[in-house]
């Protein structure tokens, strides 16, 4: 899965313990199960959970959705975000 493919995820797309997501590169509809880690790293994100159709990581809470700019923006800093802490781990 993309980077940006994770960040763009909603709480929505996670049901019957699988990811549900088209991917934004070629618009293939996939459902993955989800691992043990990746559900104890969703847990660390669901107290923010502000309803079913909201983000799960916080990159993109605050897009301008109507804005291309904004999110591609977005998914820039995300993107720099988790490549350093990936560098530094």
């Amino acid at each position: 899965m993309r980077l940006t493919d994770v960040l763009c995820t909603k709480w929505s797309d996670i049901y019957d313990n699988r990811l549900h997501y088209r991917m934004n590169k070629n618009s293939k509809i996939l459902s993955l199960k989800i691992p043990e880690k990746v559900l104890l790293i969703l847990n660390y994100y669901k107290d923010d959970k502000r309803s079913v159709d909201d983000f799960v990581f916080p990159e993109f809470k605050k897009a301008n959705l109507d804005d291309a700019k904004d999110i591609y923006n977005k998914k820039k800093a995300g993107i720099n975000k988790k490549n350093n802490a990936y560098r530094s781990s």
